[in-house]
């Protein structure tokens, strides 16, 4: 497509760049431009690509300096942008941003006028091999971008090694955005591979080393990171892509929720923290009776028994700040507050940097007495002990009732009689002997009369033997202990 003569009304356009040659003409072309024309032309391409022009036709007043009728080629769009020519007479060489963008300015004053000019402008296939400048500035204002030579309509080459250092104004970071990532992927990111370093190249720490398509923040701990790429000799691809800027502050904001649930996660998250980061968030609630419960996403922060080298600490806000737990290692936190607002601290040191966190927040009623936590453990430990307590006076009660009324038990089955089998015992017999008078001597008296002169008229009062043949046994049995005993009672027998 071609651009034919424009207006002098409309001489200021934004236009897009392409592989296939387009044309601006000064206004009015191919007749004589105007007196008094101020016109600027905007060329955009996509990010990665160069804007070549070429001088085909210029016909303008010449004088020394070009200082009243001229054509002003800038590297950039900003009012400060680099100047890359300034003409009023016929140019051969072809005039190249070094980046996406370019701006082209024509100047008439009010005396002569000429036929103006005609120029071609397209994209310019990029030196695949050339890293650029590796001394980049970050903006407090706005972001930049920064890709792998020849992204995105070119691969990258093979053996290549870029690095860039970008750097910010004394008290800011700089913080990078990565938009693509598309490399050839090896374990470890051992072959290709776009790697991000805290600092200058001579002391700087690792802050991420990839490989794949990833997504997300990496941020500086002081104010310069490097960016080093490299490709190794086989697979090539479209590379990377990412834009960076400087900020004061990279985490910690003041936020207030209702019915949502708010995330934070730490600097580069899922990428590794920076060294030295201190970080706070404040999360508030309006709504009356409800508090601020976290609970964890994904945490895995430097290790130690104290948590003094990388943590997060929770607060409490009420009218005072009081801690609620501070964490590191795998286990992160899983509370709530007592009042509406909670107040999360970030500390990083300046050695080992992990993965990172991310915690959830959300907004509700306490779920138990906030001012005096349930302590489970010393709960369930009391109602084992009252169990055990209570089983311990049962099994003594219950003994001592067994053994009080097993006493008279033994006592009742030996004056009763039992079923069962009935044992005898072999008494020997004794003959009957009956008593003989002794002799009486001339000095002794009459001895008295027998019993049986005595008795023989009436019944005795008192025991007297009887045949065995008439005995009948009397069987008592009693428990005592663990073993049975029988008894019998044989008045008849020897004692």
């Amino acid at each position: 497509m071609l651009y034919k003569a424009i207006p002098a009304t409309t001489c200021s356009l934004t236009l897009s760049a392409g592989y296939s040659p387009l044309v601006i003409v000064s206004p009015g072309y191919p007749s004589n431009y105007v007196n008094g024309l101020d016109c600027q032309w905007t060329l955009n391409a996509p990010i990665g690509s160069n804007i070549t022009v070429k001088v085909l036709f210029l016909d303008l007043e010449k004088v020394a300096s070009c200082v009243d009728d001229y054509l002003l080629f800038k590297d950039g769009t900003a009012n400060d942008a680099r100047q890359l020519a300034k003409i009023c007479d016929s140019r051969s060489t072809p005039i190249v941003s070094s980046s996406n963008h370019m701006t082209i300015m024509f100047h008439s004053d009010h005396a002569v006028t000429g036929g103006g000019f005609r120029l071609q402008y397209s994209l310019e296939r990029p030196n695949v091999s050339n890293c650029g400048s590796s001394l980049l500035s970050a903006s407090k204002h706005s972001w930049r971008y920064l890709s792998s030579p020849g992204y995105p309509y070119y691969n990258y080459n093979n053996n290549m090694y870029c690095e860039w250092t970008i750097s910010a104004p004394a008290g800011y970071k700089v913080k990078v955005e990565v938009q693509t990532i598309s490399m050839q992927y090896a374990p470890s990111c051992s072959k290709d591979y776009v790697l991000f370093r805290d600092g200058s190249p001579s002391y700087a720490t690792r802050l991420g080393k990839y490989c794949s398509d990833v997504t997300g923040y990496i941020v500086s701990s002081r104010n310069s990171m490097t960016i080093t790429f490299h490709t190794d000799t086989s697979v090539t691809d479209k590379g990377f892509s990412l834009k960076y800027t400087a900020r004061t502050t990279v985490c910690g904001e003041d936020d207030t929720i209702s019915y949502e649930t708010k995330y934070i996660e730490s600097p580069n998250y899922p990428l590794s923290y920076p060294d030295n980061a201190d970080c706070e968030w404040t999360i508030s609630t309006s709504i009356d009776g409800y508090v601020i419960h976290v609970d964890v996403v994904y945490f895995n922060i430097e290790q130690d028994s104290s948590c003094s080298y990388d943590y997060v600490q929770l607060y409490d806000v009420t009218s005072y700040e009081s801690s609620i737990g501070r964490w590191c290692g795998r286990d992160g936190p899983n509370t709530q507050t007592t009042g509406q607002t909670m107040k999360v601290k970030f500390h990083s040191d300046g050695s080992t940097s992990l993965s990172g966190f991310k915690l959830s927040f959300t907004a509700g009623e306490p779920t138990y007495d906030s001012a005096a936590p349930t302590n489970i453990g010393a709960i369930l430990g009391g109602v084992f002990g009252g169990i055990t307590a209570v089983g311990i006076a049962t099994c003594c009660c219950c003994g001592l009732c067994f053994r009080k009324k097993s006493i008279p038990n033994v006592q009742q089955q030996r004056n009763i009689p039992r079923e069962g089998t009935v044992s005898f015992i072999n008494v020997p017999s004794y003959p009957q002997t009956l008593p003989t008078a002794p002799a009486v001597l001339p000095f002794m008296s009459p001895p008295p009369p027998s019993y049986n002169d005595v008795v023989k008229d009436d019944p005795p009062p008192y025991f007297q033997a009887v045949p065995l043949s008439d005995i009948q046994p009397v069987v008592t049995s009693y428990s005592s202990g663990a073993s049975e005993h029988q008894g019998i009672d044989n008045p008849a027998g020897p004692s």
